[in-house]
């Protein structure tokens, strides 16, 4: 199961470069939010409250989840996030915002948080 796994995922690794390569801008951007929770309360509120300062740039969850288990590497973090904006630049918009960087002392308490910028092509 897991070699089929891993065919599976180097196809789309295989699949995917060549149009992010391709693209000297691509046209929309992913984060990718890993998280290993210290603090469930602070925690909630800490994702409530991002989330709310998303709309501003235009970023749209995606999907979240749960590890159910680490196939390769090491994995210290128990959850993803990720969500899609327009552009890398309204990641970084969103991320350098007063509003979220006034979360960061919040989210540190809150756990350990791992936050990503992936360029992907507009789909």
């Amino acid at each position: 199961m897991k070699s089929l796994f891993l065919a599976f995922a180097f196809a789309l690794i295989s699949f995917a470069s060549p149009a992010v390569a391709q693209e000297e801008n691509p046209a929309a951007a992913i984060v990718v939010a890993t998280v290993a929770i210290e603090d469930p309360v602070k925690f909630r509120e800490y994702a409530a409250q991002a989330q709310a300062t998303l709309r501003e740039f235009g970023g749209a969850p995606v999907v979240g989840g749960r590890l159910a288990e680490t196939l390769a590497g090491d994995a210290n973090h128990g959850l993803i996030s990720v969500v899609r904006f327009a552009s890398v630049e309204q990641a970084l918009a969103w991320y350098r915002s007063e509003a979220y960087q006034s979360l960061v002392p919040l989210r540190q308490q809150a756990g350990t948080v791992t936050l990503r910028i992936y360029a992907v092509p507009n789909s």
